[in-house]
């Protein structure tokens, strides 16, 4: 059986010159698929993607796809890195919070006022409302320059990813993930 009967699942037929007549292929019309399969054109597997072993089957390796990372699209690393700064500044900003109100109730930010008006900074005080805001400012500060960095790091992976093809990722089916599936 050649290869296109085993892939339409029926023999192919052949044209006058032995050759399988296109589109042509068990008792299918030209332009008509299987059930289940798409038309031509839709459905195609990416030219970058192949599968480098066949479907898992007991006591088999696990099925694995080579995929190539060519490009990157900098407006969605944008919006990821806004949220992954956001979060992280709010996760500081908590943080700084809570150790704030920790430091003032064991009386540490007295004792650090103390030492600094015992060097010579007779006005040193440590005040909660400009140290939220510059905190705040910071953050503030950070978000934006982290975001613009990342998306122009997208930007030019996308240069160099056009002049060597891209990075070659190797995604393995995990057999134990499928077996809790079941």
């Amino acid at each position: 059986m050649t290869e296109r009967a085993r892939r339409s699942g029926g023999p192919a037929r052949k044209g006058p010159a032995g050759k399988v007549a296109p589109g042509k292929s068990g008792s299918r019309k030209a332009g008509q698929a299987k059930a289940g399969q798409a038309k031509a054109g839709q459905g195609k597997r990416p030219s970058s993607v192949k599968q480098d072993t066949p479907q898992t089957t007991p006591g088999k390796a696990p099925r694995s796809t080579a995929v190539v990372l060519r490009r990157i699209r900098p407006a969605s690393v944008l919006r990821v890195s806004i949220l992954f700064y956001l979060s992280l500044c709010l996760a500081l900003f908590t943080a700084g919070v809570l150790l704030w109100l920790a430091a003032n109730t064991i009386g540490l930010v007295g004792n650090i006022e103390g030492f600094m008006d015992d060097v010579g900074f007779t006005d040193f005080r440590l005040q909660a409302g400009p140290l939220l805001v510059g905190s705040g400012l910071i953050s503030v500060v950070l978000v934006a320059t982290g975001s613009l960095a990342n998306s122009l790091m997208a930007v030019l992976y996308n240069l160099i990813g056009d002049v060597v093809g891209g990075i070659k990722v190797v995604l393995t089916e995990d057999p134990e993930v499928k077996k809790k599936k079941k």
